[in-house]
């Protein structure tokens, strides 16, 4: 005796949708990093953090006196004024 596949509603949507397979795809999220992989990115990210602080100590690197967002706002605000 067979059974019957159990109608689920989204079966539906996903045969009219107008994306293409690969499309939907696109979508999807990436696949999980490996331990492997993951090993090797925090160990990427500590050698960034080493050498910022390598290049700070040394002079080399001054931090940012304000943040971007805001010297982008008056950017703009400059600009308007400009304009204006």
């Amino acid at each position: 005796m067979t059974e019957a596949k159990a109608h689920r509603p989204d079966d539906d949507r996903r045969d009219r949708s107008p994306l293409t397979a690969e499309e939907r795809a696109a979508y999807l999220p990436p696949p999980r990093l490996t331990p492997e992989e993951q090993d090797r990115w925090v160990l990427a990210i500590e050698e960034i953090h080493r050498l910022n602080a390598e290049m700070r100590a040394g002079g080399r690197v001054r931090p940012f006196s304000r943040p971007a967002w805001r010297l982008i706002n008056d950017a703009r605000d400059e600009r308007t004024r400009q304009l204006g």
